[in-house]
């Protein structure tokens, strides 16, 4: 069985700034976080898809996660539906716990800091009666009901 030879990656391609030869240098001000974009999916006779993205720094994800356990808990507890599976909301819960102990201080400055402040993942039930979580799973139960989901 002979080898093949190992492939060169592609070139990188650089932005410029208009009218100059200088690259532009983006530097983001957090970490870029890597994380599942969704479990792995595999077509027949094919290699799986990609199972990372790139979505953002520390503070976004925080913020993202928050609202999505905020809302799909009222969603789940309060109106008895659901638009998730449930290891979707776990895998965000399990994430969100993480990202808080790791990086107490961004999470203290965060949205919704207090409600979450003691967060460890294994529940949203505390989360039912936010104004804020219900007017938003109101409205996502509208559009799901809209397009004829759920």
């Amino acid at each position: 069985m002979a080898l093949l030879p190992k492939r060169k990656p592609a070139p990188t391609p650089t932005r410029r700034k208009a009218g100059s030869a200088q690259p532009i240098v983006e530097t983001p001000a957090q970490p870029i976080v890597e994380t599942p974009a969704q479990p792995m999916v595999e077509s027949k006779g094919s290699e799986a898809l990609p199972k990372y993205h790139k979505i953002g720094t520390i503070p976004e994800l925080i913020n993202r996660r928050r609202r999505q356990i905020l809302v799909h808990s009222v969603i789940y507890y309060r109106f008895n539906r659901n638009i998730i599976e449930d290891y979707i909301f776990d895998k965000w819960s399990k994430e969100l716990a993480d990202l808080q102990r790791t990086y107490p201080e961004v999470a203290a400055e965060a949205v919704f800091a207090e409600e979450f402040k003691d967060f460890d993942g294994c529940t949203g039930m505390q989360f039912i009666d936010h104004p804020w979580g219900i007017r938003k799973a109101e409205y996502l139960l509208a559009i799901t009901s809209r397009k004829g989901g759920d």
